[in-house]
């Protein structure tokens, strides 16, 4: 089981990231500020269906041709994609 307090440290490191990406030192970093982006983006979405429905059973990191976000399997082993759009 993964706790909302434990979804919210990783929007927490997603936000961290995404500020080291955006100094763009490094070629592909403007891409990987993005991708943080979209993934904080649909992690607060996953947080808000834990408020709903309670924590997830799992949580695994996906990129989709929609773009970049999350799979969680609920407690009933169910699998939903949260994706934020490009």
């Amino acid at each position: 089981m993964i706790s909302q307090a434990t979804l919210e440290e990783v929007a927490l490191g997603l936000v961290e990231l995404e500020k080291k990406y955006k100094q763009n030192k490094n070629p592909g970093d403007l891409e990987r500020s993005k991708a943080c982006a979209q993934a904080q983006s649909a992690i607060r979405n996953v947080i808000l269906n834990c408020a709903i429905n309670g924590d997830p059973h799992d949580i695994t990191p996906i990129q989709t041709k929609k773009g970049v976000g999350w799979m969680v399997i609920d407690q009933n082993m169910n699998q939903k994609q949260f994706v934020a759009i490009k």
